[in-house]
């Protein structure tokens, strides 16, 4: 019989236990660099927002890893204050994001045996060591852009006229919406449901969510999400995420490599 399935589990990361929930700290301030504990994944590249979780195992992680977190976590302040940074294993990736602990799982001894970390800030690797990264704290898109046209005119919106060019420009107007968030996040929208059409989940509103969303949802190589997540702004990376939607038809497993 038809098997539904629950979208919200996988986030969640129920199969790590009972997950004791802490609120995480303010962003750092941007252009700031700060040196943090650097916690490398092979295969992750991660994407604010993104819940990452960890099973703090050598033989999961690695011991280095491992040591790191627990001195994270041994430190006297509060859990959610305990920031570190995260980054895919390729050497050559130098952007990746601030991350904070927002879960703690405990064994009966009280020690931390797993957490979940929520990736916030994208950083950019100064210089970098097995044990940790002097990084800058980049701009986080933190507001949406403007509208097109108010961004090209100013706080008054022109009317269209007939022939579909914006008065005072000599631009057409299919110009200005290469640079308009809100109607590239629609696109962006239309086009993963005309790719994924079971999916009846709600995406974010607001293009810079949105934008964030689809990076770290759109099953992609990690080379494709590293550039997602390397776009300056969230202009640049909803139009990678229409391009790339626009262009998919069909998947293929990474292992197997079936359709």
């Amino acid at each position: 019989r038809p098997v539904t399935f629950d979208r919200t589990i996988p986030e969640t990361h129920t199969y790590l236990g009972a997950v004791d929930d802490v609120t995480y700290s303010d962003d750092i301030p941007v252009g700031l660099v700060v040196r943090l504990p650097l916690v490398a994944l092979p295969g992750v590249v991660p994407v604010p927002g993104q819940r990452i979780p960890l099973v703090l195992a050598e033989g999961v992680i690695g011991a280095p890893t491992v040591a790191r977190i627990n001195a994270l976590l041994e430190q006297d302040t509060p859990a959610a204050r305990r920031t570190f940074a995260i980054l895919s294993y390729h050497p050559q990736y130098y952007v990746g994001t601030t991350a904070v602990i927002c879960g703690i799982r405990r064994d009966e001894s009280g020690s931390v045996v797993s957490l979940i970390a929520r990736a916030r800030q994208r950083l950019r690797v100064v210089h970098r060591t097995e044990d940790w990264v002097d990084a800058e704290v980049l701009d986080f898109d933190g507001e949406d852009p403007p509208p097109v046209p108010y961004a090209a005119f100013g706080p008054v919106r022109p009317s269209l006229n007939l022939r579909g060019s914006v008065p005072l420009s000599s631009w057409p107007l299919w110009t200005y919406r290469l640079f308009d968030a809100y109607d590239l996040s629609r696109r962006a929208g239309e086009a993963f449901q005309a790719v994924f059409t079971d999916y009846d989940g709600i995406l974010p509103d607001s293009p810079l969510e949105r934008s964030f969303w689809l990076a770290r949802s759109i099953p992609v190589e990690g080379a494709i999400r590293q550039r997602l997540l390397e776009a300056r702004d969230t202009i640049i990376r909803l139009r990678l995420e229409v391009k790339l939607l626009e262009g998919m038809s069909c998947f293929r497993c990474a292992v197997c490599l079936e359709s």
